[in-house]
């Protein structure tokens, strides 16, 4: 007896990713290391918030993204 799997139609690989990241995953979607995540959060380039429950830094993607697009673009 085969059983129905149901799977979610999305738009965009985007849809997918969560709306907020621990420090790792952050790094990891901004294709930095965590200790260059860090320097950036310190230096003001990218908001960091807290967890009110864990007591670790949380990541909005939204923020993430806003970070990238203020990025240069490369000249052609």
């Amino acid at each position: 007896m085969s059983s129905l799997v149901l799977v979610p139609m999305v738009k965009e690989i985007g849809e997918m990713q969560p709306g907020a990241m621990f420090e790792c995953e952050a790094a990891k979607y901004l294709k930095l290391s965590v200790n260059e995540l860090r320097k950036f959060v310190r230096i003001g380039l990218i908001p960091a918030r807290h967890h009110p429950e864990r007591r670790r830094r949380i990541y909005l993607r939204s923020d993430l993204d806003h970070y990238l697009e203020s990025l240069p673009r490369e000249a052609e």
